[in-house]
């Protein structure tokens, strides 16, 4: 937990020194890349937890990654500046942290919606509506399709799950007629 709150402290930091007014849609962009390279590139996670390497190696290391991602310089000098207070090990939190924040500031939710079958874009836009309707947020969305859940749709973000489907109404079925016993 106390790393968690760190990391959030310091992208609280972060967005309101250098962006205090609006975020713009490209930060989000470069963090969730950031996001992707440190899941992908295992190696240079295990780099950035490593308390054997230098101080100069880490702000090398930090440098060239933000090179290869095209970070603002502000950005750059953040991270370092978080290499420099001996937390590397937290980047990864904390790039999450402003993602969360500036999508949370900037009113919008990422969503993973699962269907039971291939549908086309037309109805994708009609549910990213409903949910955006329903949420009050802008959604981001990525679609996924799951042959297990039969004739439904289910929607996860970070902040809600909303299902409808066979299994779901199935399973309200159940939880009615047995008085909530499984």
């Amino acid at each position: 937990m106390y790393n968690h709150r760190l990391a959030r402290n310091y992208a609280k930091a972060f967005l309101n020194l250098f962006y205090p007014e609006a975020i713009p849609a490209d930060l989000i962009d470069r963090f969730k890349s950031l996001q992707s390279f440190l899941a992908k590139q295992k190696m240079v996670s295990v780099l950035l937890s490593s308390s054997g390497i230098s101080h100069s190696k880490m702000c090398l290391i930090v440098e060239k990654l933000a090179n290869h991602l095209k970070l603002k310089e502000n950005e750059k000098n953040f991270l370092i500046k978080v290499v420099s207070k001996q937390n590397p090990f937290l980047i990864k939190e904390i790039s999450q942290a402003i993602i969360d924040l500036s999508m949370k500031k900037r009113r919008e939710i990422s969503c993973e919606i699962t269907t039971s079958h291939e549908i086309d874009d037309n109805q994708k836009q009609q549910i990213v509506r409903f949910l955006s309707q329903k949420t009050n947020l802008s959604i981001s969305a990525a679609f996924l399709v799951d042959s297990n859940l039969i004739a439904g749709i289910k929607a996860k973000s970070n902040h809600f799950v909303w299902e409808k489907s066979i299994v779901q109404r199935i399973e309200i079925l159940k939880r009615k007629f047995l008085g909530g016993a499984t």
